[in-house]
């Protein structure tokens, strides 16, 4: 993993624990539940109810993605702590056996 890279993933693992995020995803579930409210109660044309449609899955898509990030960047960071633990060296590589 690369050094920006895990950067990366160390404060996006880092970010559930924060209070500021927290309160961050709070308030996008709450915008997202109101718009899907409005979605359900649409009235006008067609076009009107779609739009409040596509509003409330474009705010999903957003809060799923976020989600996705930080959990596959905490998933990133342990694998890569993983594989610093338990580093072997490469059998054929050390083996002189076959020399």
């Amino acid at each position: 993993m690369e050094s920006d890279d895990l950067q990366l993933a160390i404060a996006y693992s880092e970010l559930p624990q924060s209070i500021a995020w927290q309160d961050f995803m709070r308030f996008q579930l709450m915008e997202c539940e109101r718009l899907e409210f409005a979605a359900m109660n649409a009235v006008g044309t067609p076009y009107q109810r779609l739009e409040a449609i596509t509003a409330w899955q474009q705010r999903r898509l957003v809060i799923r993605t976020m989600q996705d990030a930080i959990r596959d960047s905490a998933m990133a960071l342990k694998s890569e702590q993983l594989e610093n633990n338990d580093a072997r060296p490469y059998p054929s590589r050390t083996d002189r056996s076959g020399w």
